[in-house]
């Protein structure tokens, strides 16, 4: 425990500036991320355990005979959303006729969209004036992301988290689809930090784009027969869901006859095995398959 409170600053450069300066540097600490943790959340709030309502919801239908039973119970609908042009959290409150819309970074994950949108519903039953008449509190999403502890341990009221399909009809739900789909409230661009695991599938996007920019440029000059095949590098090899791909000799004959290194009058010429203007006959074929076997 005391080891987190100790942390190793090290000094970086700032751009364009002096290295005999002190303050030319900027100071970067490297703490403990358990320590950061639980600076930030009380580790009761870590061991507490959510209340997550399990039972089986398929459509409006469900939804209302499990509410049926729910008495002086407030509602609240998180839903978050991920185009090609943004990313946005919100919530609504149909009891108290409250909408929400949150634009957060385009880097960020639909999982984090979720994850945000379940934060801000609980900041806001935090500010709520009569949250001591209700029994409990239920927020519904059709997100499975139910960690937002520091929150839920604090507040003086039973939350219920329970998970609905989306687009089945449930009024709540498909009302705060709408919000997340319209024009946002408040921009939490810089409010809403990116997790590092959301950058992982953009970086695998550039890289796969920067290698489909090389394949096209390099194509021009070499591997033309392939390129004309292929267009596009693929996301898995050909052979990734073929059956008869189990075997290195069916995978390695087919990979020859794609990449046209096989016995066809140009590769043969091209490997100074004939003449270009050699009619290739039986006998020829025999005689170049006696030499060079395919393995």
């Amino acid at each position: 425990m005391e080891s987190w409170k100790t942390q190793c600053v090290i000094p970086i450069l700032k751009p364009d500036k002096l290295d005999d300066d002190p303050n030319s540097y900027r100071p970067i600490s490297l703490a403990s991320c358990m320590g950061k943790l639980l600076y930030e959340c009380k580790y009761e709030a870590l061991i507490c355990k959510l209340n997550v309502d399990t039972s089986f919801i398929l459509d409006e239908r469900d939804f209302k005979e499990y509410c049926s039973n729910k008495t002086n119970t407030l509602y609240l609908y998180t839903d978050g959303s991920k185009s090609l042009n943004s990313v946005k959290s919100g919530y609504y409150d149909p009891q108290n006729k409250t909408t929400k819309c949150f634009k957060l970074d385009q880097n960020c994950s639909i999982n984090t969209a979720e994850a945000y949108a379940i934060y801000q519903t609980l900041i806001y039953i935090q500010n709520l004036n009569n949250i001591e008449q209700y029994n409990e509190i239920i927020i519904v999403s059709d997100s499975k992301m139910y960690k937002i502890r520091n929150i839920v341990y604090n507040l003086n009221v039973n939350v219920i988290f329970k998970w609905v399909p989306s687009h089945r009809g449930i009024k709540g739900n498909e009302v705060v689809d709408k919000i997340v789909n319209s024009n946002h409230d408040d921009d939490h661009r810089d409010i809403c930090k990116i997790p590092f695991t959301d950058l992982y599938m953009n970086l695998k996007n550039n890289k796969r784009q920067l290698w489909n920019e090389y394949y096209k440029d390099i194509s021009k000059s070499k591997g033309r027969w392939y390129a004309e095949i292929q267009k596009e590098l693929p996301i898995k090899p050909w052979s990734h869901n073929h059956k008869d791909a189990n075997e290195r000799k069916y995978i390695t004959i087919i990979n020859r006859l794609r990449f046209g290194h096989c016995q066809t009058p140009a590769h043969l010429h091209r490997m100074k095995i004939i003449d270009n203007n050699i009619k290739i006959t039986n006998a020829l074929i025999v005689k170049l398959m006696k030499q060079h076997e395919i393995s």
